[in-house]
């Protein structure tokens, strides 16, 4: 039981050091009011009026999705939530996609 704690403990250590890289990478230049929700690490991190889930602060990283890119897909998966869509793609093809256009 010892054992499985500590793991844990390790797993919310290294959780949060990932989430603390992607508030520098993009919340950069203020220090962004920011918590997990309910206080369970590694779950939903709320940043600013901004909810992620750690998927998509991993993607954000693994992908190098730039600001822009990353906010635009959080409004376009707000946009059809409120009007009862299924956002027609997931971040990887839409940063791909993004990429392509930009040459």
């Amino acid at each position: 039981m010892k054992r499985n704690k500590a793991i844990l403990k390790n797993w919310e250590k290294e959780t949060q050091k990932i989430a603390d890289y992607f508030l520098k990478k993009y919340f950069k230049g203020y220090d962004p009011e920011w918590w997990w929700v309910a206080d369970l690490v590694g779950e939903i991190l709320f940043v600013n009026d901004y909810f992620f889930n750690l998927e998509r602060i991993v993607e954000a990283i693994r992908f190098d999705a730039s600001e822009k890119d990353l906010f635009d897909f959080y409004e376009l998966e707000l946009d059809c939530i409120i009007k009862g869509k299924q956002v027609d793609t997931n971040f990887y093809y839409y940063l791909k996609q993004h990429e392509n256009k930009k040459g």
